[in-house]
């Protein structure tokens, strides 16, 4: 009984681990934003159809962060909308964090 039990809350709290914001992965932190502020921005933004199907999207960000949203196979609770091909990743992406806290998200481009 005692084995269900403890069966029970661990799944329950895996499950509710995975729905309650943990779709990222922090893999470093760079020179300029602590992890907080990394965590904190991550969990504020609205990722819908930013998350690849068939792989992690890598987050590289202006001080050198790396972070890495999760893949559809490693999430529970999204709608299929909010997965996009990873053919439509930019490799000239950077992200930065505003005064607010808001992630930004530019794109290189060329100069003239």
């Amino acid at each position: 009984m005692k084995f269900i039990l403890l069966s029970t809350v661990i799944i329950s709290s895996l499950t509710f681990g995975q729905a309650s914001g943990t779709f990222f992965e922090i893999k470093n932190v760079g020179t300029l934003y602590s992890s907080k502020q990394l965590d904190s921005a991550m969990v504020a933004a609205d990722f819908c159809h930013f998350f690849f199907e068939d792989k992690r999207r890598v987050m590289n960000f202006s001080d050198g962060s790396v972070v890495e949203l999760l893949q559809k196979g490693e999430l529970v609770g999204y709608e299929d909308a909010c997965f996009v091909s990873s053919a439509n990743q930019r490799s000239n992406e950077y992200w930065e964090i505003s005064s607010t806290g808001t992630l930004i998200r530019r794109l290189q481009t060329r100069g003239k």
